[in-house]
């Protein structure tokens, strides 16, 4: 996998090309323990001419990319997929204004002497909990927050979800809880993460 993305990032990187890694795999650089299959990105483009040369130079790269698909997202301000080494990579075309902000705040991380564009923390939590919001998601969310509270802007992550983090997150696992009552190994993650979420309250209070 760690090819694979230095490889993608020196592409785009090459091509001059504005991106953000996201999802798990931002969550995974940042230090979380879990496991993704595939590589998501947010990448801003300005035109049909930028989105030629995204795909004529992955293509040239070994990437397995469809032009066609690639214009159609460009058109519909979607999603279009590539393939190397069994790796799936996901690009969603910056539309919505947590792409918007992803871009502009994305921090650079260095990894085999790659310079790798990523999400910011904050709103990395917020996509985690407000966009995906599956239980994985909300663990990654609070394990990010565990591992950075001293450093994570809260005001800020409060104004990106519209309401107070922890509020946002018990609604989430009641959510999940009412859902799947009768499942006893979403009951224990549920409680888990319950008990995690309430040891970060008591460090940034």
């Amino acid at each position: 996998m760690k090819d694979t993305i230095t490889k993608l990032c020196t592409i785009l990187n090459n091509l001059k090309v504005r991106y953000a890694l996201v999802g798990g795999i931002a969550a995974i650089l940042y230090g979380v323990q879990r496991i993704t299959l595939d590589i998501d990105v947010i990448i801003q483009v300005s035109g049909e001419d930028e989105l030629r040369a995204l795909t004529k130079g992955l293509g040239e790269g070994g990437f397995t990319i469809s032009l066609e698909d690639a214009l159609q997202a460009l058109r519909e301000r979607t999603h279009f997929t590539c393939l190397y080494n069994s790796v799936v990579i996901d690009f969603k075309i910056a539309r919505e204004e947590l792409d918007i902000l992803t871009i502009r705040n994305r921090r650079a991380i260095t990894v085999d002497h790659v310079k790798i564009f990523i999400t910011p923390l904050e709103e990395l939590i917020t996509a985690k909990l407000k966009i995906l919001g599956s239980l994985k998601d909300v663990e990654d969310a609070l394990q990010l927050m565990y591992m950075y509270h001293d450093i994570l802007d809260w005001r800020k992550l409060h104004t990106l979800l519209r309401e107070e983090v922890f509020k946002y997150v018990d609604r989430l696992l009641r959510i999940v809880s009412k859902k799947f009552a009768d499942d006893r190994y979403v009951i224990n993650k549920v409680k888990s993460l319950e008990a995690l979420k309430a040891k970060i309250q008591r460090f940034v209070k």
